[in-house]
C-alpha cells in the first residue's frame, strides 16, 4: 500500500509538472510556423503574402520549412481585433516570439541607415530595427513609448527574437530577449517629449516585413508577458536537435 501510495503522489506530481510547464503554450493566440504556407496552426488567422516571398530550410534544415522575404515582400494579418492589445484606455500584455536569418542590410558598416519595422500594426506597436531591435508602442498621436536594445543578430545565422510587453502603459514593462537571454535595453520616447497613456485602438492589419530581408520561422504572439524562465524554456525547447 506504501508503495502504491508513492507511486500515486508521484504521478500527480509528474503531472503538475507537465502542467506548469505547458502553462505558457495555452496563451498562444496564433503561431505560424511557416511549412510551405502561412497558416496559423490554430486555423484561425491566416496570412496573405504580398509579393511573391518564397519559403527555405528552417534552422533543422528541414526543406521549406521557413519563410524568406525580400525588401517589399511581406505577410498581412487582417484580423485586426485579436491583434490589438489595448481597449483604447488601457493596455494590455503581450509577447511577440519569432526566429530569424538575417540578411546583412544595406548601410554604413552592414547596419541599416533607418528604422524599418520588421512586425508591426500601424498607429498601435511596432518591432523595429536599425542600430538595435526596439519595441514601440504608439497612442495614434503624438506620444510614443518604448525600449531599445543592442540585440547581435548574427548575420546568416538562425537566432530567436522576444518582446514582451506587461500592459502597464510604461516601457519600464518591456522587456527583450536573444536566444532565451535577456538583453540590456534603454528607454525610448517621443521627441519632444509626450505622455503615453495607451496605444490606440486600430483597424490596421499586423504586418510581417516590408523592408526586412531574411528567414523567419515560428512566429508566436501570447495574450500575456511571458516570464524569463518561460522564454528560456521556448529557447530550449525550440533549438535544433543537433544543438541539444
Amino acid at each position: 500500500m506504501k508503495v502504491k501510495g508513492k507511486r500515486f503522489f508521484y504521478l500527480i506530481g509528474f503531472f503538475l509538472q507537465l502542467l506548469i510547464s505547458s502553462n505558457s503554450f495555452s496563451d498562444v493566440i496564433c503561431k505560424w510556423e511557416f511549412n510551405g504556407n502561412a497558416q496559423d496552426s490554430n486555423g484561425k488567422y491566416n496570412g496573405e503574402l504580398k509579393g511573391d516571398p518564397t519559403y527555405v530550410d528552417d534552422r533543422s534544415g528541414n526543406k521549406n520549412s521557413a519563410l524568406y522575404l525580400k525588401k517589399g515582400q511581406s505577410v498581412d494579418f487582417s484580423n485586426s481585433e485579436t491583434f490589438s492589445f489595448t481597449d483604447g484606455t488601457k493596455d494590455k500584455p503581450f509577447t511577440i516570439a519569432w526566429w530569424q536569418k538575417s540578411e546583412v542590410p544595406e548601410g554604413q558598416n552592414g547596419l541599416p541607415e533607418t528604422v524599418f519595422s520588421v512586425i508591426a500594426k500601424t498607429a498601435e506597436y511596432s518591432v523595429s530595427w536599425s542600430k538595435a531591435f526596439r519595441l514601440w508602442l504608439n497612442d495614434g498621436k503624438e506620444a510614443y513609448d518604448g525600449k531599445s536594445a543592442g540585440i547581435l543578430l548574427c548575420f546568416k545565422k538562425w537566432t530567436q527574437i522576444v518582446v514582451t510587453y506587461d500592459g502597464s502603459g510604461s516601457s519600464s514593462g518591456i522587456q527583450l530577449y536573444q536566444d532565451g537571454k535577456a538583453c540590456p535595453s534603454q528607454k525610448e520616447s517621443s521627441t519632444p517629449p509626450a505622455t503615453y497613456k495607451c496605444m490606440k485602438r486600430t483597424y490596421s492589419p499586423l504586418v510581417l516585413g516590408g523592408l526586412y530581408e531574411g528567414a523567419i520561422d515560428d512566429l508566436v504572439i501570447y495574450d500575456k508577458a511571458l516570464s524569463s524562465q518561460e522564454i528560456k524554456d521556448l529557447y530550449e525547447s525550440s533549438l535544433p536537435k543537433s544543438s541539444k
